[in-house]
């Protein structure tokens, strides 16, 4: 069982920090009043959460597997310690969104996405933002049931699109609207077949037959930290392809990295990215300069004010980002390569995941063998990441100094635990299973 520390202050408001390590994020999300905190690896086990008093955070225990452990938080005082809560399944939904928006590298429709957001807020109970959110997405759906319609996908994306549709607050959809879309992808429910999952629970059986997954003129390549930009920003080619080309100028560098193809090119998330150089050995920021969208790439050039090229390190950060989150040292840009495969295979084991489960019920044999091998090879390349990344973790907690062997012992703990996670069967259902935007990429993307 996980414990953690219970804060409270002298305007009444109390929290709650667990005291174990994150793998993936940490994921911070809203909902009814709460900030939650939770690992991307494991959205149903809360590592943190505040509240504006102890009687919001007993108002929403029933939110809560365990209502019990939600009351003993908001009774104890000030340091107490008390045992971790468990999210039930509307939370656990959408921190699963949550983590998917945060973390996930795979070429999500973010308009999918945010209907998911809408979604799960509505689905928790939080009617406002779960409104504001369908009022943005709505017209996505339109484009998704005429996507079906031209694919004649038979597929359970149907079926959850039905589910997201029918949470929608009144007035997202006139009732003429939500009639015909309900009706169109109800027809198409009526047309699947339930001898579905008995081929599913047999093709999950052939994972040990399938086989493994497996810049020209710039001085240096460096790998960007994933957690500190949008995640699908730049183009990803795996864990060990660097993003960033950095070319030696007379006292500067020059900064380029590929935008993937779905990135809006005049918005914000392009538009808000700094280059940063820093000292290689301390990680100190030396100098920094705005990135420019120059065709589909992302371009700076970052003056050195006589310092040698030799001794920085470059990185790209988001306008938002705190500078003392830069991981720009020898060990940051350690911990950043251990963190880039934790994602990449997470993302790999939630796409088998997704595969399994949005294959259309209209499958023929071959095609759902297909469908089974390219999930086990994505399962496989997960794990093959995820022990390299337990080994680079292990090496690097065992020489840490007295400053960061607590913080180094507790990451490597957390990546096992998502090691051990991603060596298990995917879900393919229930509220950490895939999402409507994971299905989407799969199915019809």
């Amino acid at each position: 069982m996980m414990w953690g520390t219970v804060q409270s202050t002298a305007d009444g408001s109390i929290s709650w920090h667990a005291d174990t390590g994150v793998a993936l994020g940490p994921i911070l999300f809203h909902s009814n009043g709460i900030r939650f905190i939770v690992d991307a690896a494991a959205p149903a086990h809360i590592v943190g959460l505040a509240a504006v008093d102890a009687a919001a955070l007993r108002a929403r225990a029933h939110w809560f597997a365990d209502a019990a452990a939600v009351a003993a938080i908001a009774d104890a005082a000030d340091g107490d310690r008390a045992a971790a809560p468990i999210a039930g399944a509307a939370l656990v939904r959408q921190a699963t969104v949550c983590a998917v928006d945060a973390v996930h590298l795979g070429d999500l429709d973010e308009a999918v996405l945010l209907l998911d957001h809408a979604h799960a807020a509505a689905a928790a109970g939080d009617y406002q933002r779960g409104a504001g959110r369908y009022a943005l997405a709505r017209v996505v759906v339109e484009r998704l049931v005429e996507d079906i319609e031209v694919q004649d996908y038979l597929g359970p994306f149907n079926a959850r699109l039905l589910e997201v549709v029918a949470t929608a607050p009144d007035g997202v959809f006139t009732d003429v609207e939500r009639g015909e879309i309900t009706d169109e992808l109800r027809g198409r429910l009526e047309r699947t077949e339930a001898p579905w999952q008995v081929i599913l629970g047999a093709g999950l059986a052939r994972d040990e037959l399938a086989s493994t997954l497996g810049g020209g003129d710039t001085a240096v390549a460096e790998s960007a930290d994933l957690g500190l930009l949008p995640p699908r920003l730049l183009e990803f080619d795996g864990p060990d392809t660097p993003e960033i080309a950095v070319t030696p100028m007379p006292d500067a560098v020059h900064l380029s990295a590929q935008l993937r193809g779905t990135v809006d090119l005049d918005g914000a998330e392009a538009n808000q990215v700094f280059a940063v150089v820093a000292d290689r050995r301390t990680g100190d920021l030396l100098s920094h300069a705005p990135m420019r969208v120059v065709g589909d790439r992302l371009d700076a050039t970052v003056r050195l004010h006589g310092i040698d090229p030799a001794t920085v390190r470059c990185g790209l950060i988001g306008a938002d980002t705190a500078l003392d989150a830069l991981r720009l040292d020898d060990v940051g840009a350690a911990l950043t390569g251990i963190d880039r495969q934790c994602r990449y295979a997470w993302s790999e084991h939630r796409r088998a995941g997704a595969m399994l489960a949005a294959t259309d019920f209209s499958a023929t044999e071959s095609q759902l063998v297909e469908v089974v091998d390219l999930a086990a090879q994505a399962r496989k390349a997960a794990e093959r990441e995820m022990r390299s990344a337990v080994r680079r973790v292990g090496r690097l907690a065992k020489a840490a100094t007295a400053d960061t062997a607590e913080g180094l012992a507790a990451y490597a703990a957390a990546v096992g635990r998502l090691a051990e996670q991603i060596s298990s069967v995917p879900a393919v259902d229930g509220p950490d299973g895939p999402i409507l935007a994971e299905l989407h990429e799969v199915a019809l993307g």
